[in-house]
């Protein structure tokens, strides 16, 4: 600091009453715990035309009544060509709020006509995290494709690889990219992976011993396993966000290549959506368009790799029912030969009022008490949106897993941003968001939202009913939690269909069936509203929706080979006719 006295008289010759706001702060987050030294600039000049901070209390990070001042802090910088730039240390004790900090440096300058020294706050608003534990352990799993215990070009990141962390029993699942991240307070930690069925570790160390803070990173491990015969493997999703009137709508696909196949993968993806949707815009331009259908292909889609993209609508008005099928056709090099076919529905009624922080589960169950059939895997999407005033630098998001959900069984499926996930022993788990910079929604609607979706199985041999339940809990940096709303399924070895019994005039039937190309679903009844469903041979509902209609046309193409059952209702009313086809 006694250099810093060297600085002020000569700085006050230059009177001047400019000043600026700060530019950056680099590295612009940190840990609780963590000792840390950032570089701070402000624009060209500014601080050379006035005088620089003085004091340890002219830098410091503000967020709300929370202050820190730096522990100490030196100036450099390129007068008068390049910014002003100081290095500033900052402590982030363990009793600072998680959040977004305010950046200040204090200058001063000299008022010519009053001969006094006023001080200039300039100020880089949310521009420093701190986040909530003391640091970050990391590192990547990797496909050790010739066992010699190191990475090498072309060997890829394994997804959905689990990492241990003793003795709280964290666990981490790994990303599309074979990267994982845990977020840990002080202590000192043992980091193993859990390989997985027919997979061996190749790499030393095969654990490591780690502390926090500092955060620790190039924790990898590398495995090996003989490649799989058979057809490829693949983490297929589709997310919605609600349809609101007025609004534009918006969807997302994502699919991961979850082979050890070196030659990639190559299929198409197709969205046909219902006729009162209108194609606006996607982040991925669709190789073709045809009416109601968007295509896309991929090829050589490398194991780990992800092919994904937004798709954005023009809703209709309130009330009006809008649908669409996503179908995953994977091929064989030559694009010749089918291999694997993935299929997801949606369908909804567009409605003007709209939760945007929400949970929601697939299958979700059939009447009031959603009942699934047991030993269904589960897939739940948590939803958020950020409606405040201001752009989110975190978000966090709690759930704790049912006790009757499998905790090993959970796989990531998808997730609108990069997401970290870690896992307690009692199944609490914790989704991070960091440095998500999330619009708010009057500035960017589209942009302004963000999702999560996850898969899991029940525990085997549960009792018949058994109740699952899960509710979630979404922090925007430091705000208190949005609590979502409770999603449930009663799983049951058999879904009561319920159905009343009718006349044989007015029963449905599919004409022909089975079904060889394309048939008919002729209802039986004129003159109403009604709404149709098509389940698969386990109870999953494929496709659903309303006509005035007497018929639908049931078409091959949307359908694997094997048995289906339907069910009619007539709108607002109890089902009144069910039935089934074989589509062969």
């Amino acid at each position: 600091m006694k250099k810093l006295l060297l600085f002020i008289p000569i700085y006050l010759l230059f009177s001047s009453d400019l000043y600026a706001q700060v530019d950056a702060i680099r590295p612009s987050n940190g840990f609780r715990g963590q000792t840390l030294n950032t570089n701070i600039t402000i624009t060209s000049a500014m601080m050379t035309s006035a005088s620089p901070p003085y004091y340890n209390t002219d830098v410091y990070l503000q967020n709300g009544a929370s202050i820190l001042n730096c522990d100490n802090f030196s100036l450099y910088g390129g007068f008068p060509f390049t910014p002003d730039s100081l290095l500033a240390t900052f402590t982030l004790n363990q009793s600072l709020p998680p959040g977004p900090y305010d950046v200040h440096v204090t200058t001063y300058n000299f008022d010519q006509w009053t001969g006094s020294v006023i001080s200039v706050d300039n100020v880089l608003t949310n521009g420093f995290i701190i986040n909530g534990s003391a640091g970050i352990i990391e590192g990547d799993v990797y496909y050790d494709a010739n066992q010699n215990g190191s990475r090498d070009v072309g060997e890829w990141g394994l997804y959905g690889k689990t990492i241990l962390l003793q003795p709280q029993n964290y666990t981490g699942l790994t990303d599309h990219l074979g990267h994982y991240k845990l977020y840990v307070d002080t202590g000192s930690y043992t980091l193993t992976v859990l390989p997985g069925a027919n997979f061996s570790i190749t790499s030393l160390p095969t654990s490591y011993s780690v502390s926090a803070p500092p955060s620790s990173s190039g924790n990898d491990f590398g495995l090996y396993a003989p490649p799989p015969a058979g057809n490829e493997t693949q983490n297929f999703s589709v997310w919605t966000h609600p349809m609101r009137c007025v609004y534009t709508g918006f969807s997302s696909f994502s699919l991961t290549n979850n082979s050890l196949n070196s030659a990639g993968q190559f299929g198409s993806v197709t969205v046909e959506h219902s006729p009162n949707l209108t194609f606006y815009q996607s982040g991925v331009s669709p190789t073709y368009i045809s009416g109601n259908i968007l295509h896309w292909d991929y090829s050589g889609l490398l194991p780990g790799d992800q092919f994904s993209s937004s798709v954005m609508y023009n809703n209709p008005p309130a009330g009006d029912t809008v649908w669409y099928i996503v179908t995953d056709s994977v091929f064989d090099v030559t694009f010749s030969v089918l291999q694997q076919v993935y299929v997801d529905s949606f369908g909804t009624v567009t409605s003007c009022s709209v939760d945007p922080n929400d949970k929601h589960v697939f299958p979700e169950g059939e009447f009031a008490d959603h009942y699934t059939l047991m030993n269904s895997a589960l897939t739940y999407t948590i939803d958020f949106q950020n409606t405040g005033t201001d752009t989110a630098f975190i978000v966090i998001i709690y759930d704790t897993l049912d006790t009757d959900l499998d905790p090993a069984s959970i796989e990531i499926l998808a997730s609108s941003h990069p997401v970290d996930f870690q896992m307690d022993m009692n199944g609490a788990m914790k989704f991070t968001f960091d440095h998500i910079m999330l619009p708010d929604s009057s500035i960017d609607l589209p942009g302004s939202n963000g999702f999560v979706t996850y898969r899991i199985n029940p525990h085997i041999g549960l009792a018949d009913p058994t109740l699952i339940e899960n509710t979630a809990y979404i922090v925007f940096d430091i705000n208190d939690p949005v609590v979502t709303n409770t999603a449930f399924n009663t799983m049951v070895n058999q879904i009561p269909l319920g159905i009343t019994s009718l006349p044989d005039h007015i029963k449905a039937k599919v004409v022909p069936n089975p079904v060889s190309n394309r048939s008919e679903l002729r209802f039986g009844i004129q003159g109403k509203n009604i709404h149709y469903e098509i389940f698969d041979s386990t109870g999953k509902k494929l496709l659903s929706g309303e006509t005035m209609q007497s018929s639908m046309i049931i078409d091959k193409n949307l359908f694997s080979t094997g048995l289906y059952y339907y069910r009619i209702t007539i709108a607002g009313g109890e089902p009144v006719d069910a039935g089934k086809f074989i589509v062969r």
